[in-house]
């Protein structure tokens, strides 16, 4: 074939358009692959921020929507009706990390004790806003058996009452972003247990559910001179 502009073009096209349907090819044999990952990742971490206990667990899912996004809160309970507990799956609502949203599985027991967090999904960087997938963390220390009720849902650096959490080494953003999606948690759970008063009065009070009533918020304040 003559090499001209004109069938340098046709080639082009070709390559670029064959290129295309393998990868549209790929995507579709993958892509229920992928959901699957992500489904059984989902209902692993369901079971891991619970207690464990003997027999199949029975699940009832209570979907809401907190400042517009999708919050699922499931109950999770024995064969014979006995709560375990709840599990929230939640995301950062008001703040945003260094990279993107922080994407969590929480698990409340009846009373309102947070029970463990999971991190489902998270893009910050690694060292920094990365070590909240670390067993042990501050955040995670902050929140862990810990009275939903008493804990102040901000960083000790915007807020240093008794109760506030401490942030990530160099990372007060992603750490904001990471409270933030426990608080929206915190608020589905006060919801799907049927406690409106008190969702109010966490409301009312700026605290429990500010992931909730607050509509924008920049993700980086004036002020923060951390990497993330």
């Amino acid at each position: 074939m003559k090499s001209t502009l004109k069938n340098m073009v046709l080639v082009l096209f070709t390559i670029t358009a064959v290129s295309a349907f393998l990868v549209g090819v790929v995507n579709n044999i993958t892509k229920d692959t992928i959901q699957k990952t992500n489904d059984d990742a989902k209902l692993l971490a369901l079971t891991e921020v619970l207690p464990a206990f003997e027999g199949e667990p029975v699940f009832v899912h209570d979907t809401m929507k907190i400042e517009g996004a999708q919050i699922v809160a499931t109950r999770v309970s024995k064969a014979d009706g006995e709560t375990v507990g709840y599990a929230v799956e939640t995301h950062s609502l008001t703040k945003t990390g260094y990279a993107d949203k922080i994407y969590l599985m929480v698990g409340f027991l009846a009373d309102g004790t947070i029970n463990e967090i999971k991190v489902l999904s998270q893009k910050e960087t690694p060292g920094l806003g990365a070590n909240m997938v670390k067993p042990g963390n501050s955040l995670e220390k902050g929140f862990k058996n810990k009275k939903a009720s008493e804990v102040i849902f901000a960083v000790k650096k915007d807020d240093k009452r008794e109760g506030s959490i401490d942030a990530l080494s160099g990372a007060t953003i992603s750490s904001r972003a990471y409270v933030d999606a426990v608080a929206a948690a915190y608020a589905a759970f006060l919801w799907t247990t049927g406690q409106r008063e008190q969702f109010e009065a966490a409301a009312t009070s700026g605290n429990a559910t500010s992931g909730a009533t607050k509509t924008t918020e920049p993700a980086a304040q004036e002020g923060d001179v951390d990497n993330e």
